[in-house]
């Protein structure tokens, strides 16, 4: 596929380069100047052409996703790096009966991805456990920048005490260009909360404690996960999910 890709580039004259990539339910164009593609092209040899397209999409929103699309992507990084790495103690189990609810918000504006989260609220706190496990919310159209997806948080977790759901719920984040407070953008323990999309997780309290009381040491998760980053370093996070290549 790289081959094709290379060869459509040096024949078409164009300002700007198609390139669709197809993976299961996955379909995607990107739309790349001559020279970006070429830059792409050079650092991606040994990777698939599933590894292009994520690397690109992932690095700007050419277009707009759909939530097909997005679920399809974000599913992909909760199975390789949430659950192969093993950086959530319950993940793997929710994972394999199901009971993960991924939604999307297109919302293009703050108050109505507020909204579509307190919709995604009220539904979890509707349902069973059994029924509905933990919820991630991801948006795909507002909080691209780091700042304002902070600022989108902070108005979540307000609604949550606001309604009263404050020690049932928690909320978690994620983020492609995440950094935690005090540590450099380019800090590798970063990549434990960088997602495809902005990504908020509401969790159940309860469950959490009762998982977390057959774990040894849950204290030590975020230090053991910042470990493992260092560890398996920049290239072997990318080995295990190749869009990660696009927050370096």
């Amino acid at each position: 596929m790289l081959t094709q890709i290379k060869r459509s580039l040096h024949e078409n004259s164009a300002n700007w380069h198609n390139v669709r990539v197809s993976r299961k339910r996955l379909s995607i164009a990107v739309y790349l100047s001559a020279q970006e593609l070429e830059q792409v092209l050079e650092g991606l040899k040994s990777w698939d052409a599933c590894s292009l397209c994520y690397y690109t999409t992932m690095t700007k929103q050419y277009f707009a996703f759909t939530a097909v699309q997005a679920v399809d992507l974000t599913q992909q990084w909760v199975e390789s790096i949430v659950v192969g790495l093993r950086l959530c103690p319950f993940a793997a189990p929710e994972v394999r009966q199901d009971t993960i609810r991924y939604a999307t918000s297109s919302a293009e504006d703050t108050e109505i991805a507020l909204q579509d989260f307190l919709q995604e609220l009220a539904r979890i706190q509707g349902q069973t456990e059994e029924q509905l496990s933990t919820t991630l919310l991801i948006f795909t159209h507002t909080a691209v920048e780091f700042a304002a997806f902070l600022d989108l948080l902070d108005l979540c977790q307000a609604a949550l005490e606001n309604a009263g759901l404050d020690g049932i719920f928690q909320l978690a984040s994620f983020h492609p260009q995440y950094c935690f407070a005090g540590v450099a953008e380019d800090d590798i323990s970063n990549w434990t909360n960088r997602a495809p999309f902005p990504t908020i997780h509401i969790i159940r309290e309860g469950q959490m404690s009762r998982v977390l009381m057959h774990y040894k040491n849950p204290e030590e998760i975020p230090e053991r996960n910042m470990a493992l980053m260092e560890k398996l370093g920049r290239e072997g996070l990318i080995k295990c999910f190749p869009p990660l290549a696009a927050y370096a």
